[in-house]
């Protein structure tokens, strides 16, 4: 199985002569320069670009081999990366994607201390089919951050890119490639499934009005007010203990939190079919009517019915 993937090297040279710590991160400016390859390489040996410190590597194509936004171009990927930070173990990542081909390697700062906390932090790199182009391929990451909103979605941009890291800790994986086509559709579908109106009664005369929720209460006010914070709290108030990560275990029988409230406001339980906003959250987790969930996170953030 054969991958394509960008990577810039540091030249010896300056390797020598430049180079601070060998910390790539600190010394961006290099990545201005024309030093970007494009390569064919086997799935197995991709560890063999991942493991330097003087490389920086990426699964889209650069014209000119300089990386930025105008040369970017990704007609021949068939890999995408992950990039995990905090919120997932690599235990738990082993068992979520067991059924994919995939390559887990570790990052500099695996279980080093980073904004106040020590954890697992690592890259999944997957093979994958039906990889949108072009700009459509921002709109699949969208669909990724909300299935998997553990990942890092700054680096999901045209120039995004990875930093190696010699002493990292790998292990790899055989199985399906990932269906990006599948998870894009599942999403688009999930964008155009909107709440209808209720329906009134015939049974009512025609000029007695009867008030709709969307007149009685504005639901995009309320959705403009939310935060993650507010989200957070309604689950709070249902019973769910969500810890600083946004995260929460949806079911009893659970040992490490599955659910998650993303930065868009996305309630997503990746261990079973949960995904939602803070509405359909509260009708699912309990049980109420359409209306009255919509007046009790109106009541959160002072949204009452007229």
């Amino acid at each position: 199985m054969k991958c394509n993937i960008s990577y810039l090297e540091v030249p010896l040279a300056y390797q020598l002569k430049k180079w601070d710590d060998s910390k790539l991160k600190e010394n961006m400016f290099l990545t201005a320069d024309p030093l970007y390859k494009s390569i064919e390489i086997e799935f197995e040996k991709l560890i063999d670009i991942i493991k330097s410190d003087y490389r920086q590597y990426s699964p889209f194509e650069f014209a000119g081999k300089t990386k930025k936004s105008d040369n970017w171009r990704n007609d021949n990927q068939n890999i995408i990366i992950l990039d995990i930070d905090d919120g997932l173990s690599i235990a738990e990542a082993k068992e979520m994607f067991k059924n994919y081909t995939y390559l887990i390697a570790t990052t500099k700062s695996h279980q080093q201390m980073k904004k106040g906390i020590k954890c697992d932090r690592f890259r999944v790199i997957m093979p994958a089919v039906k990889v949108p182009v072009g700009d459509e391929y921002f709109e699949f990451t969208r669909a990724l951050e909300k299935k998997y909103p553990f990942i890092d979605e700054q680096v999901n941009t045209k120039t995004g890119a990875f930093l190696g890291y010699a002493e990292c800790e790998y292990w790899y994986n055989y199985g399906e490639s990932f269906d990006c086509g599948a998870l894009l559709g599942a999403y688009r579908r999930a964008q155009r499934a909107i709440i209808k109106e209720p329906v009134q009664s015939k049974t009512k005369e025609r000029n007695t009005p009867t008030p709709t929720t969307y007149e009685e209460i504005d639901i995009q006010a309320i959705k403009s007010r939310l935060t993650r914070e507010i989200v957070a709290d309604i689950v709070r108030s249902c019973g769910y203990e969500v810890n600083r990560k946004f995260m929460f275990k949806y079911r009893q029988d659970e040992r490490t939190p599955s659910a998650s409230i993303s930065p868009r406001l996305l309630i997503k339980d990746f261990g079973g079919d949960l995904s939602t906003d803070v509405i359909g959250f509260l009708m699912e987790a309990k049980g109420m009517r359409f209306k009255d969930a919509v007046n009790t996170v109106g009541e959160y953030v002072g949204v009452v019915a007229s």
